[in-house]
This record gives structure tokens, C-alpha cells and sequence, in this order.
């Protein structure tokens, strides 16, 4: 941990919101590079009082064109310089499966809850479902949180093929 004279924010949770998007680069030895992103925050309020919806508050951004490792090793020690953990925070990450993403480097501290999110979600449906009639149904599941109905239009889908 980072020896400060900084006042650290305490904090029992934690949101990590990662992705990437390739660059291009001005180098003649790499023409393109993947721009790791990460969003971190605690805590969210409403957008205005009646609203249903929410923007995050007292976020972080860190981002840069690294390897994963110096990524994580970057990010991290932004976190702790910023942050003081209780002694079992929840941490939990939203982000697509990319192996950068879903590795859990030794020096975080770690996740609690990993989730996909629906941009992804979507995408993966849809590569794997292409635009069958199956779609709809594998939405309806979901939406109805019903696992054995999501299995059953699944498996239907596998032996359709």
C-alpha cells in the first residue's frame, strides 16, 4: 500500500466499470493499440429528486495504452492512494470477458461479484443466436429471471441447429 500524507476515503464497497477500444498509433513498429479504461466509484445518486435515474458519484478514471499487468498495478495503486478499504469491502466489476478484464491480478484486492454487461450480453446472444426465432424467447427468460425457461430455449436453439 502507498505510504501518503493523504487523507483516504473510507469505503465498504467498490464499483469497477473496465473496456477497451483499439487506437490507432503514430509508430512505424505498432499501428494499433488497446486503450484500457476503467471507471471506479462508490456510490451513485439520483439524477434529479423525482428521477428514476442515477449517475454516478465521486468517480475515478484510469485509462492508458499498458500491458494488463501494468494496468492493474497502475489502477490499483490509484485505488489505494485514493481509497481505504474496511477490512472485507465488496468489490464488484462490470465489464465484457475479455482475459485482462476477468484475471484477477494477485495485488487487487479481491472481486466479490464479476458481471457482464448487457452491451456484451447482448452481442454474445446474438453471435451465438444469430437473428433466430430463439431470441425473443432467451430475452423473455431473462427479463422473467426464469433459469429453467433459459435453459430449455437454449437447448431447443442447440438441437435446431
Amino acid at each position: 500500500m502507498p505510504e501518503s500524507n493523504k487523507k483516504r476515503e473510507e469505503v465498504d464497497h467498490l464499483f469497477m466499470e473496465l473496456d477497451d477500444v483499439d487506437v490507432s498509433l503514430q509508430r512505424k513498429d505498432k499501428d494499433r493499440g488497446e486503450m484500457k479504461i476503467g471507471i471506479f466509484y462508490h456510490d451513485w445518486e439520483k439524477k434529479h429528486p423525482m428521477s428514476d435515474k442515477f449517475l454516478v458519484s465521486d468517480k475515478r478514471v484510469f485509462g492508458g495504452v499498458f500491458a494488463s499487468d501494468v494496468f492493474w498495478q497502475e489502477a490499483t495503486t490509484n485505488l489505494y492512494e485514493n481509497y481505504h478499504f474496511d477490512s472485507n469491502p465488496i468489490k464488484y466489476l462490470n465489464g465484457d470477458a475479455a482475459f485482462w478484464i476477468v484475471r484477477e491480478p494477485e495485488f487487487m484486492p479481491s472481486i466479490t461479484a464479476w458481471s457482464l454487461d448487457d452491451f456484451h450480453w447482448n452481442h454474445k446472444i446474438i453471435k451465438l443466436l444469430g437473428r433466430s426465432r430463439y431470441v425473443p424467447k432467451v430475452y423473455q427468460a431473462i427479463r422473467a429471471d426464469d433459469k429453467e425457461m433459459l435453459v430449455q430455449v437454449l437447448n431447443k436453439a442447440k438441437s435446431d441447429r
